[in-house]
């Protein structure tokens, strides 16, 4: 994931120190990574710790303004706890900015865009396996996904499946 344009990193400089925080959590992944001689995770461990450390001494709108493009980019919404991490705000700030760009909430934003998935894989292939296709969208169970899909379409995965079917002939 790019959160940063290069010009953005140009001319800046993250001591060392700054990782000071991070180092209880940091240095026993690096050391599990080359013990089980990972170099290329551990690699991967610093680089995200370092990231994040650079993420953080942003401005707080330029934080928000990246937020709402990764937010646009989308396909499946990431948890507001997830995106807090990922862009150094607070969930709550996460909440805020959702509600204030799409006027609802995470929740249901993730859930809308769940739908949507599912609706356009079920429009182009509508012998796609109902039950692989909740799993594959981040639904515990079937039940849920037909609820979603339900709450938003009016009717039953399967009765939308039958309808594309009748149209498509």
């Amino acid at each position: 994931m790019e959160l940063l344009l290069p010009a953005q990193m140009t001319d800046s400089a993250l001591p060392i120190t700054s990782l000071e925080a991070n180092f209880p959590q940091l240095l026993p992944q690096l050391a599990a990574c080359l013990k089980q001689n990972q170099p290329q995770q551990a690699v991967l461990c610093l680089e995200a710790a370092l990231l994040q450390q650079v993420q953080q001494r942003l401005p707080l709108q330029q934080r928000r303004a990246q937020l709402l493009k990764h937010l646009l980019n989308q396909a499946q919404l990431p948890s507001p706890a997830t995106l807090a991490d990922q862009f150094a705000l607070s969930i709550r700030q996460v909440e805020r900015l959702v509600k204030t760009a799409s006027g609802t909430t995470a929740k249901v934003l993730t859930r809308l865009t769940r739908f949507e998935s599912a609706r356009n894989q079920l429009w182009h292939q509508p012998d796609s396996n109902l039950t692989r296709l909740a799993y594959e969208l981040g639904y515990a169970d079937q039940a849920h996904f037909s609820r979603d899909f339900r709450a938003f379409s009016g009717r039953s995965p399967r009765a939308f499946v039958k309808q594309v079917r009748q149209w498509q002939q």
